[in-house]
Protein backbone atom coordinates (compact mmCIF):
# COMPACT_ATOMS: atom_id res chain seq x y z
CA UNK A 1 0.00 0.00 0.00
CA UNK A 2 2.81 2.02 0.11
CA UNK A 3 2.20 5.36 -1.67
CA UNK A 4 2.35 2.18 -3.27
CA UNK A 5 -0.22 -0.41 -4.16
CA UNK A 6 -0.22 -3.29 -2.01
CA UNK A 7 0.46 -6.72 -3.20
CA UNK A 8 -2.16 -8.84 -4.12
CA UNK A 9 -3.35 -12.60 -5.15
CA UNK A 10 -3.87 -13.64 -8.37
CA UNK A 11 -7.36 -12.45 -9.73
CA UNK A 12 -9.42 -14.76 -11.21
CA UNK A 13 -12.30 -13.61 -14.31
CA UNK A 14 -13.99 -10.94 -13.42
CA UNK A 15 -17.87 -10.04 -12.46
CA UNK A 16 -20.02 -9.12 -15.39
CA UNK A 17 -18.38 -7.31 -18.11
CA UNK A 18 -18.65 -3.35 -18.53
CA UNK A 19 -17.04 -0.70 -16.39
CA UNK A 20 -18.88 -0.01 -13.25
CA UNK A 21 -19.91 3.64 -12.62
CA UNK A 22 -20.59 5.40 -9.55
CA UNK A 23 -23.44 7.57 -9.14
CA UNK A 24 -24.16 10.13 -6.00
CA UNK A 25 -22.43 8.56 -3.17
CA UNK A 26 -25.62 6.85 -1.60
CA UNK A 27 -26.04 4.67 -4.98
CA UNK A 28 -24.23 1.69 -5.85
CA UNK A 29 -24.22 -0.90 -8.65
CA UNK A 30 -24.61 -4.63 -7.15
CA UNK A 31 -22.62 -7.61 -8.99
CA UNK A 32 -23.40 -10.94 -8.49
CA UNK A 33 -20.46 -13.77 -8.48
CA UNK A 34 -20.88 -16.90 -9.59
CA UNK A 35 -17.94 -18.11 -7.40
CA UNK A 36 -18.45 -21.62 -6.01
CA UNK A 37 -16.65 -19.88 -2.51
CA UNK A 38 -18.43 -21.10 0.82
CA UNK A 39 -19.87 -17.73 1.32
CA UNK A 40 -22.09 -15.97 -1.87
CA UNK A 41 -20.53 -12.50 -2.94
CA UNK A 42 -22.56 -9.77 -3.81
CA UNK A 43 -20.26 -6.99 -4.68
CA UNK A 44 -21.64 -3.45 -4.41
CA UNK A 45 -18.98 -0.44 -4.90
CA UNK A 46 -19.52 2.81 -3.27
CA UNK A 47 -17.99 6.55 -3.23
CA UNK A 48 -16.95 7.39 0.32
CA UNK A 49 -18.06 11.04 1.63
CA UNK A 50 -16.31 12.86 4.23
CA UNK A 51 -19.13 12.39 6.66
CA UNK A 52 -19.08 8.51 5.96
CA UNK A 53 -14.92 8.02 6.15
CA UNK A 54 -15.27 7.91 10.25
CA UNK A 55 -17.36 5.04 10.60
CA UNK A 56 -15.56 3.11 8.18
CA UNK A 57 -11.63 3.85 8.88
CA UNK A 58 -12.18 0.64 11.52
CA UNK A 59 -12.90 -1.82 8.87
CA UNK A 60 -10.72 -0.68 6.47
CA UNK A 61 -8.03 -1.04 9.25
CA UNK A 62 -8.88 -4.08 9.69
CA UNK A 63 -8.23 -5.10 6.36
CA UNK A 64 -4.81 -3.93 6.34
CA UNK A 65 -3.74 -6.21 9.23
CA UNK A 66 -5.54 -8.89 7.57
CA UNK A 67 -2.69 -8.37 4.67
CA UNK A 68 -0.11 -8.45 6.95
CA UNK A 69 2.99 -7.64 5.23
CA UNK A 70 1.26 -6.44 2.08
CA UNK A 71 0.68 -3.08 3.86
CA UNK A 72 2.27 0.37 3.78
CA UNK A 73 3.34 -0.17 7.46
CA UNK A 74 6.53 -0.55 9.03
CA UNK A 75 6.44 -3.59 12.13
CA UNK A 76 5.62 -3.39 14.72
CA UNK A 77 2.57 -1.49 13.49
CA UNK A 78 -0.83 -1.73 15.96
CA UNK A 79 -4.63 -1.20 14.66
CA UNK A 80 -4.00 2.49 15.31
CA UNK A 81 -1.31 2.89 12.90
CA UNK A 82 -3.71 1.02 10.07
CA UNK A 83 -6.18 3.57 10.75
CA UNK A 84 -4.00 6.43 10.13
CA UNK A 85 -3.80 5.47 6.18
CA UNK A 86 -7.14 6.50 6.04
CA UNK A 87 -6.63 9.75 7.30
CA UNK A 88 -7.91 11.07 3.62
CA UNK A 89 -8.87 14.60 2.63
CA UNK A 90 -11.41 13.29 0.72
CA UNK A 91 -12.36 14.88 -2.66
CA UNK A 92 -11.94 16.55 -6.30
CA UNK A 93 -9.11 18.30 -6.60
CA UNK A 94 -5.14 19.49 -5.66
CA UNK A 95 -4.05 17.58 -2.89
CA UNK A 96 -7.85 15.50 -2.34
CA UNK A 97 -8.40 12.31 -3.43
CA UNK A 98 -11.52 9.62 -3.84
CA UNK A 99 -11.79 6.85 -1.80
CA UNK A 100 -14.11 3.66 -3.18
CA UNK A 101 -15.10 0.59 -1.26
CA UNK A 102 -16.49 -2.75 -2.29
CA UNK A 103 -18.65 -4.31 0.25
CA UNK A 104 -20.36 -8.24 0.26
CA UNK A 105 -24.16 -7.28 0.73
CA UNK A 106 -24.54 -10.95 1.51
CA UNK A 107 -22.51 -10.53 4.21
CA UNK A 108 -24.45 -8.87 7.00
CA UNK A 109 -22.02 -5.95 9.40
CA UNK A 110 -22.77 -7.88 12.36
CA UNK A 111 -21.96 -11.31 10.58
CA UNK A 112 -18.92 -9.85 8.63
CA UNK A 113 -15.07 -9.37 8.82
CA UNK A 114 -15.04 -6.50 10.90
CA UNK A 115 -14.08 -5.60 14.69
CA UNK A 116 -16.48 -6.25 16.80
CA UNK A 117 -16.52 -2.54 19.11
CA UNK A 118 -19.27 -1.46 20.79
CA UNK A 119 -20.94 1.55 19.41
CA UNK A 120 -18.98 1.50 16.02
CA UNK A 121 -21.00 1.61 13.08
CA UNK A 122 -20.37 3.41 9.35
CA UNK A 123 -23.73 5.54 8.90
CA UNK A 124 -26.92 4.65 8.63
CA UNK A 125 -27.92 1.48 6.70
CA UNK A 126 -24.58 -0.06 6.85
CA UNK A 127 -25.88 -3.09 8.30
CA UNK A 128 -28.08 -3.43 5.17
CA UNK A 129 -25.11 -2.11 3.16
CA UNK A 130 -22.87 -5.44 3.78
CA UNK A 131 -19.29 -5.58 5.28
CA UNK A 132 -16.50 -3.92 3.84
CA UNK A 133 -13.99 -6.19 1.60
CA UNK A 134 -11.74 -3.86 0.04
CA UNK A 135 -10.90 -0.54 -1.48
CA UNK A 136 -8.70 1.96 -3.71
CA UNK A 137 -7.83 5.22 -3.63
CA UNK A 138 -7.09 8.12 -6.40
CA UNK A 139 -5.28 10.91 -5.43
CA UNK A 140 -5.22 13.72 -7.75
CA UNK A 141 -2.04 15.39 -8.29
CA UNK A 142 -1.15 19.67 -6.93
CA UNK A 143 0.85 20.50 -9.55
CA UNK A 144 -0.45 23.25 -11.76
CA UNK A 145 1.07 21.70 -14.46
CA UNK A 146 0.05 17.98 -14.10
CA UNK A 147 -3.65 18.19 -13.21
CA UNK A 148 -4.43 15.79 -15.15
CA UNK A 149 -2.30 13.25 -13.40
CA UNK A 150 -3.54 11.35 -10.72
CA UNK A 151 -2.25 8.33 -8.68
CA UNK A 152 -4.12 4.67 -8.14
CA UNK A 153 -2.95 4.17 -4.17
CA UNK A 154 -3.84 1.56 -1.75
CA UNK A 155 -5.24 -1.37 -3.78
CA UNK A 156 -6.30 -3.59 -0.99
CA UNK A 157 -8.88 -6.69 -0.96
CA UNK A 158 -9.66 -9.01 2.14
CA UNK A 159 -7.74 -12.21 2.21
CA UNK A 160 -10.72 -13.81 2.28
CA UNK A 161 -12.46 -12.44 -0.62
CA UNK A 162 -9.12 -13.47 -3.06
CA UNK A 163 -9.40 -14.46 -6.24
CA UNK A 164 -12.77 -13.31 -6.61
CA UNK A 165 -12.56 -10.34 -8.97
CA UNK A 166 -13.09 -7.70 -6.16
CA UNK A 167 -9.48 -5.89 -6.96
CA UNK A 168 -10.49 -6.26 -10.88
CA UNK A 169 -13.44 -4.55 -10.32
CA UNK A 170 -12.40 -1.61 -7.77
CA UNK A 171 -9.86 -0.95 -10.58
CA UNK A 172 -12.40 -0.51 -13.19
CA UNK A 173 -14.30 1.70 -11.02
CA UNK A 174 -11.43 3.66 -10.13
CA UNK A 175 -10.73 4.48 -13.70
CA UNK A 176 -13.64 5.73 -14.50
CA UNK A 177 -14.15 7.92 -11.53
CA UNK A 178 -10.90 9.22 -13.00
CA UNK A 179 -12.11 9.66 -16.46
CA UNK A 180 -15.36 11.31 -14.86
CA UNK A 181 -12.75 13.73 -13.22
CA UNK A 182 -11.32 14.32 -16.77
CA UNK A 183 -8.25 12.79 -15.24
CA UNK A 184 -5.64 11.44 -18.23
CA UNK A 185 -2.69 9.84 -16.79
CA UNK A 186 -3.03 7.15 -14.05
CA UNK A 187 0.08 6.28 -12.30
CA UNK A 188 1.03 3.56 -9.61
CA UNK A 189 3.77 1.84 -7.84
CA UNK A 190 3.95 -1.90 -6.76
CA UNK A 191 6.14 -4.96 -6.08
CA UNK A 192 7.94 -6.30 -9.36
CA UNK A 193 7.43 -9.77 -10.28
CA UNK A 194 3.99 -9.85 -7.82
CA UNK A 195 0.85 -11.16 -9.09
CA UNK A 196 -0.24 -7.24 -8.33
CA UNK A 197 1.90 -6.27 -10.71
CA UNK A 198 0.14 -8.94 -13.12
CA UNK A 199 -3.30 -7.72 -12.27
CA UNK A 200 -1.96 -3.94 -13.52
CA UNK A 201 -0.64 -5.28 -16.34
CA UNK A 202 -4.20 -6.93 -17.33
CA UNK A 203 -6.25 -3.69 -16.80
CA UNK A 204 -3.92 -1.58 -19.11
CA UNK A 205 -1.27 -0.37 -17.39
CA UNK A 206 2.28 -0.55 -18.29
CA UNK A 207 5.66 -1.06 -16.58
CA UNK A 208 7.23 2.43 -16.75
CA UNK A 209 10.74 1.04 -14.90
CA UNK A 210 11.81 -0.34 -11.63
CA UNK A 211 13.18 2.20 -9.26
CA UNK A 212 15.62 0.73 -6.74
CA UNK A 213 15.30 0.65 -3.08
CA UNK A 214 12.04 2.87 -3.37
CA UNK A 215 10.03 1.65 -0.04
CA UNK A 216 10.77 -0.06 2.75
CA UNK A 217 8.96 -3.07 3.74
CA UNK A 218 7.22 -4.10 6.51
CA UNK A 219 10.07 -5.60 7.57
CA UNK A 220 11.81 -3.01 7.49
CA UNK A 221 14.45 -3.88 4.42
CA UNK A 222 14.00 -1.75 1.38
CA UNK A 223 12.57 -3.06 -1.70
CA UNK A 224 12.13 -2.06 -5.33
CA UNK A 225 9.33 -0.65 -6.60
CA UNK A 226 7.87 -1.51 -10.53
CA UNK A 227 6.18 2.32 -11.43
CA UNK A 228 3.10 1.93 -13.90
CA UNK A 229 1.09 3.84 -15.60
CA UNK A 230 -1.98 4.08 -18.05
CA UNK A 231 -3.09 6.70 -20.47
CA UNK A 232 -6.73 7.48 -20.28
CA UNK A 233 -9.56 8.49 -22.70
CA UNK A 234 -13.10 8.79 -22.10
CA UNK A 235 -13.98 8.07 -25.62
CA UNK A 236 -15.76 10.85 -26.59
CA UNK A 237 -12.01 13.73 -26.12
CA UNK A 238 -12.47 15.47 -28.84
CA UNK A 239 -15.88 16.58 -28.05
CA UNK A 240 -16.43 16.84 -24.23
CA UNK A 241 -13.11 19.07 -23.78
CA UNK A 242 -11.39 16.93 -21.29
CA UNK A 243 -8.27 16.90 -24.04
CA UNK A 244 -4.51 17.97 -21.93
CA UNK A 245 -4.27 20.50 -24.10
CA UNK A 246 -7.39 22.26 -21.98
CA UNK A 247 -6.58 23.23 -18.60
CA UNK A 248 -8.79 21.35 -16.06
CA UNK A 249 -10.47 24.20 -13.72
CA UNK A 250 -10.63 22.72 -10.44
Amino acid sequence: MSGAVASLPAIASPSPSGPTRLGAPASAVRLRSRSPRKHPLSLTLEKVTPDMLPGLTSRLADIVLARGGESALVAPFTHADATQLYDLPLGVGPRRCLLLVARNAAVPLRRGLAREEKGEGDGEGGEEKGEVVGSVQLHFHAAPNGWFRADVRGLIVHPHYGRRGVARRLMDAVEEEAKACKTKLLLLDTEPDSPAQSLFTSVGFTTTGIVPRYTYSVDGLLRDAALMHKELRCGNCDECGCSTEKKLQW
